[in-house]
């Protein structure tokens, strides 16, 4: 058996980002932070002068965990809502977005963005080893996502009603990326056969395609890093509501619920060309990384994770070395 001890170091104060991007720059410094917008407008084109157009608009940088807004004009309307929140080892989002018009001529969309990360600095300390080592660890990724479409009795083809619901989960070390991911998409169309509804669902894990919701739950992934030498990991989750609504009394509604959505599971083992060794953990945080912040696993995931470990144990064997 290969035991860890781990020594804890000064934690940083909280690193302030600029306001809401897609994809939040890396924390140069270690923290955690987060940021969440809400988009949306409605027109009408009935409304024969301006402004045919209202809006709403929310952003809110560190500090605050969420923002609504809502807008409507003629028979359109938009609102829609997204939270974050942000700990060491824990990541969680919740957006929503809801849009629909009664008019023929009335449009409405919405987008609701949420974005939580954390970074860290650590390092593995071992009095043999002084090369590239391979950290190996888990991450848990769940969501819950609620999708509605919808037509009205619009002319045929125009009215169009849709929703969709996109989260995605980053990893980034010195020397490593790994990402998860999952998106589904729902519309709603009249056609001459009637009402036409589609649904779309697929993820992503490292950029591979992979079955529906594949990429949800616990997974395996590997790091290299340097014995006895300082690096970075960061931990990033991002969620996307979508809705729009044309034409009489089409709709969508997208309510994207990922609280606990992105835990750090613990790490599994360092190890030097396929032997697991011992080995010190520090942190600049003072989070002691080997354990675990997400649910305890079913018996059947764990035999995944075992699965997951063999492999990584066999490729490890056949990474080459980088020379420091």
């Amino acid at each position: 058996m290969h035991f860890p001890t781990f020594r804890a170091g000064w934690g940083r104060a909280l690193c302030r980002l600029p306001a809401f991007a897609l994809s939040l720059p890396s924390l140069a410094f270690g923290g955690v932070d987060w940021s969440v917008s809400v988009y949306g407008s409605a027109s009408d084109a009935q409304i024969p002068v301006p402004p045919n157009v209202a809006s709403c608009y929310g952003d809110q940088a560190s500090g605050e965990t969420s923002v609504v807004c809502g807008a409507s004009l003629g028979g359109a309307a938009v609102s829609g809502g997204a939270s974050a929140e942000a700990t060491y080892g824990h990541l969680g989002i919740s957006t929503s977005a809801v849009a629909g018009s009664s008019t023929e001529r009335g449009l409405a969309n919405l987008n609701s963005y949420a974005t939580a990360m954390f970074s860290d600095t650590l390092q593995i300390d071992n009095p043999i080893e002084s090369g590239v080592g391979i950290l190996t660890f888990s991450l848990y990724l769940a969501r819950n996502a609620s999708l509605t479409a919808q037509v009205g009795d619009g002319r045929t083809g125009y009215s169009v009603g849709s929703s969709s619901a996109t989260v995605r989960a980053n990893f980034r070390s010195n020397d490593g990326y790994h990402s998860l991911g999952q998106a589904d998409g729902m519309s709603a169309q009249s056609t001459s056969d009637g009402v036409v509804v589609q649904r779309d669902s697929s993820g992503d894990i490292d950029g591979a395609s992979v079955p529906p919701g594949a990429a949800l739950g616990y997974h395996v992934f590997s790091t290299q890093f340097y014995f006895n030498q300082p690096f970075q990991i960061s931990l990033e989750l991002i969620g996307i509501s979508g809705a729009s609504g044309d034409s009489t009394a089409a709709s969508g509604s997208s309510f994207l619920e990922a609280m606990h959505s992105l835990d750090w599971a613990g790490i599994q083992q360092v190890s030097v060309d396929g032997r697991t060794v011992d080995y010190s953990l520090w942190s600049e945080s003072g989070t002691d990384w080997n354990q675990s912040f997400a649910p305890v696993p079913e018996p059947e995931t764990w035999a995944l994770l075992l699965a997951g470990l063999a492999f990584l144990g066999v490729a490890g064997r056949h990474r080459p070395r980088r020379e420091g």
